[in-house]
């Protein structure tokens, strides 16, 4: 699930704040631990996380939640992050390219009641429902085939393998609006070519985001969670959308 890069105007950076834009290749601990607080800050008040798992247990499980996608896209994806002058990190996205997804999900080994790699499964998933209450745990399970089933049908079957999937990205609340979100974004656009990018969001203003960046809203799905709804919105953006090729 994609949200939160809070970069309203994408196409009027602010010019005098320098930042660089760097893909995380075999990320240390450290590096991990450096965009999990990333994540962490940029996702403090994610309604949609609130109404799964609840406002109690909200801050502990939203870092596990960052820190298995993170686990999962530095086994099976590609994380780029921005950084300051200093060498803060200011930024993080999280993308799956064509072949692979999130925990697998269309694996043909069945683990658990979906599919999942067996890496993904044993150091990023399992570990992050162990966490959760049960639950919480029993409706992330069942709610993964409905899920499933909303992507193919507004993405096109087997698409979110195919193409290029944004799983998260998130800017830290004292460096939005400035572009980053931007060039996080962009940094896989750009080299996509032909195929698509898909991306989902929870909140009117990310949605907005996506759609000044030339995203098509192809669908939404509302979601009934142990603690409350929300709704997810689908998007989608590719090379023809913008210039007329096909």
């Amino acid at each position: 699930m994609c949200l939160n890069p809070k970069d309203p105007h994408p196409w009027t950076p602010t010019a005098m704040i320098s930042y660089t834009i760097r893909q995380m290749v075999s990320p240390s601990g450290y590096d991990l631990n450096r965009a999990e607080k990333v994540l962490n800050e940029a996702f403090a008040d994610e309604h949609a996380f609130k109404a799964i798992v609840g406002r109690k247990s909200f801050a502990q499980l939203l870092t596990a939640n960052n820190r298995a996608q993170l686990l999962a896209c530095s086994l099976a994806g590609e994380i780029y992050v921005a950084e300051d002058d200093a060498g803060r990190m200011i930024g993080v996205a999280l993308w799956f390219g064509p072949g692979r997804d999130i925990y697998d999900r269309e694996q043909r080994r069945l683990i658990l009641v979906f599919h999942a790699s067996e890496d993904q499964r044993s150091i990023a998933l399992n570990p992050f429902l162990a966490q959760l209450p049960h639950d919480v745990r029993q409706w992330t399970i069942q709610s993964m085939p409905r899920m499933k089933a909303f992507q193919e049908q507004v993405f096109g079957k087997g698409n979110t393998r195919s193409q290029w999937y944004l799983q998260r990205i998130g800017i830290i609340p004292d460096r939005q609006g400035e572009g980053i979100g931007t060039e996080l974004l962009d940094m896989v656009r750009d080299k996509a070519g032909r195929r698509c990018v898909l991306v989902e969001a929870t909140d009117d203003e990310t949605c907005e985001f996506y759609e000044a960046m030339k995203f098509e809203e192809r669908g939404d799905l509302d979601m009934e969670a142990p603690n409350g709804r929300f709704k997810t919105y689908a998007f989608l953006w590719s090379h023809s959308d913008t210039n007329g090729s096909t």
